[in-house]
């Protein structure tokens, strides 16, 4: 494990994470920032908190859509699973 300190919205966070990990914690980091310093251009009045609340309220639903795409996936790979058993019933 490896310790580093990442900054979100003006605030330092120290991180223990793999090797492997690393770039992918820094590059979210990256995004987070410019996600949030896009809110506050859009929304003025609006500090930052209430900016890096919305950026996070954006991410999880980015999360939700795909996890649910995924489920789908998942069904209708189950679906084609059980259609090829079946037409190799009815073959056999």
């Amino acid at each position: 494990m490896k310790s580093i300190d990442v900054m979100i919205a003006g605030r330092s966070f120290p991180l223990k994470v793999t090797q492997e990990e690393e770039s992918l914690v820094l590059q979210v980091t990256d995004e987070i920032n410019e996600k949030v310093r896009n809110l506050q251009n859009i929304y003025l009045q609006k500090d930052k908190q209430d900016c890096l609340s919305m950026a996070l309220l954006t991410y999880a639903m980015e999360s939700a859509k795909l996890k649910r795409e995924l489920t789908g996936i998942e069904e209708l790979r189950e679906l084609s699973d059980q259609i090829e058993s079946s037409i190799l019933r009815i073959i056999v």
